[in-house]
C-alpha cells in the first residue's frame, strides 16, 4: 500500500476524527494517526456527557455550532440513533454578566430569555438563587453524547475509506518543497498538507507554538454528586433538569452542572477550569484536586444535594491559550502544516463545523467560516497580552 497521502491527520480526538471524515468527504486519500486506541481516556474527548450551547458571547462562534448542530442531525437521521438531549442551558450569573451575553445573542439574532433569580426557583425546583443573580435561557443548549458523537466520525470515516493507525506515536514532521513528510514510531510516511490535532500534547510537539500562546494544559477534576434523598434522583434526569452554566465575576467562580447521564445516581457539577500541568508530570489523583468552591455552591443553590464529597469522580485534560480561544492557523515554519488546538474545555460542541473548516484548508480550499481570530497572528501583533 502506498504510504503517500494527500492528508494526514494527527489526533483521534473529537476535532482530528471530524477533520479526517471531512478530509474524505472532500476526497482526500486520508490517514490518520492516534498514539492510543481509539475511545481512549488520556485526552480531552472521553466521557458521557458535554454542554452544548448556541449563545456565545462571540459570534464568530455562533455559524461554526449552528453547522455543528445541522451535521449531528444529519447523522441522528442516517444512523438513527440520539447523539444529543435538547435540555436547554440555563447561564446563571451575576446580573452583569447575563445582561453581556444577552447583547451579544441579540446581535446575532438568537433566542433566548432573561429573568431573574427567584424565576429561577420557580422553573427549576433543583436550584435557589436569589436576586443577587440573574439567569439566560438558551433554548438551543443541551447535552451532547460525546462517545456517540467519536464513534460517529470515527466510523463514518472509515466507512468512507479512510484509513486510522492506532498505537502509533507522532516522532516529527518535515518539509521538502510540496512534499510533508510524518515520522512515527513505526513508520514514515509522505503527504500533500497534515494537521496536527493533539491537545495536550501540543506542548511536546511543537513547544514553539505552545510558548508563543502561552498554551496551558490542565487537569480538571470532574465530580459527580448524589441527591440527599434517591426520591429526589427524578429531578435531575435529562427531563426535568437543564444544562447550567454558573460564572460570577464578583468571586470569578465559573462552573458547569449537566443532568444524570455518565452515573445514572449523580449530576456532574465540577469547576470550569482546573490545575495546570506539564506533560511528562506525574498522574495526580484527581481527588487532591480542590473541592471547596463546588461543595459550597452546591450547599448554597442545590440544596437537595449532597455535597459532603462527592459520589464519583473521573479527570480530563484542557488546552487552554492565554486568551482562551482556539488556535487554527498554518505553522509559521512550514508551508503546509496546520495547527489544531487550544480548544479550552470547550471545543466539543463546535469541532464538527471546525473539523469541516480544516478539511478544507487541507484540500486547499477555502474555510467555509471566517478563521482569524484563531489565527497565531494575534499572539504577535499585540492583541493577545503576555500573562
Amino acid at each position: 500500500m502506498s504510504k503517500h497521502f494527500d492528508a494526514i491527520v494527527v489526533g483521534a480526538g473529537i476535532l482530528g476524527s471530524s477533520t479526517a471524515y471531512h478530509c474524505r468527504k472532500l476526497g482526500l486519500k486520508t490517514l490518520q494517526l492516534e498514539q492510543y486506541n481509539l475511545g481512549h481516556w488520556h485526552g480531552s474527548s472521553h466521557g458521557m456527557s458535554r454542554i452544548t450551547r448556541l449563545v456565545h458571547v462571540d459570534a464568530p462562534y455562533v455559524p461554526v455550532v449552528q453547522d455543528s448542530y445541522k451535521q449531528i442531525a444529519e447523522f441522528e437521521k442516517k444512523r438513527g440513533e440520539k447523539l444529543w438531549g435538547n435540555t436547554g442551558l440555563v447561564w446563571v450569573a451575576d446580573p452583569d454578566t447575563i445582561d453581556h451575553i444577552s447583547t451579544t445573542a441579540k446581535k446575532s439574532g438568537l433566542e433566548h430569555e432573561v429573568f431573574g433569580g427567584e424565576e429561577i426557583n420557580q422553573r427549576y425546583p433543583q436550584m435557589t438563587y436569589d436576586n443577587t443573580w440573574k439567569a439566560l435561557y438558551d433554548p438551543m443548549g443541551g447535552m451532547i453524547y460525546p462517545e456517540k458523537w467519536l464513534r460517529t466520525y470515527q466510523e463514518e470515516y472509515r466507512a468512507l475509506g479512510g484509513i486510522v493507525h492506532e498505537d502509533e506515536t507522532f516522532i516529527e514532521v518535515t518539509e521538502d518543497g510540496e512534499i510533508t513528510t510524518i515520522r512515527t514510531n513505526k513508520d514514515t510516511y509522505t503527504c500533500r498538507r497534515t494537521i496536527l490535532c493533539v491537545g495536550t500534547w501540543l506542548q511536546t510537539v511543537f513547544p514553539d507554538i505552545a510558548n508563543l500562546t502561552q498554551l496551558q494544559p490542565q487537569r480538571v477534576c470532574v465530580a459527580y454528586w448524589k441527591p440527599k434523598d434517591p426520591k429526589d434522583l427524578p429531578l435531575f434526569s435529562q427531563e426535568k433538569m437543564p444544562v447550567v452554566i454558573i460564572e460570577d465575576r464578583r468571586t470569578g467562580e465559573e462552573a458547569f452542572a449537566l443532568p444524570t447521564r455518565d452515573y445514572p445516581d449523580a449530576i456532574k457539577y465540577c469547576k470550569y477550569f482546573g490545575d495546570a500541568f506539564n506533560i511528562g508530570d506525574a498522574e495526580k489523583d484527581p481527588e487532591s484536586v480542590n473541592l471547596e468552591e463546588p461543595r459550597k455552591h452546591l450547599s448554597q443553590h442545590f440544596p437537595q444535594i449532597d455535597a459532603t464529597e462527592p459520589a464519583h469522580v473521573d479527570k480530563c485534560k484542557y488546552t487552554v491559550s492565554a486568551d482562551h480561544h482556539y488556535i487554527f492557523d498554518w505553522h509559521p515554519k512550514f508551508n503546509n502544516v496546520l495547527v489544531g488546538s487550544g480548544c479550552c474545555g470547550s471545543g466539543f460542541k463546535v469541532s464538527p463545523g471546525f473539523g469541516r473548516a480544516l478539511a478544507h484548508l487541507l484540500a486547499g480550499q477555502e474555510s467555509p467560516f471566517d478563521l482569524s481570530m484563531f489565527s497565531l497572528k494575534r499572539f504577535t501583533d499585540g492583541s493577545v497580552k503576555k500573562h
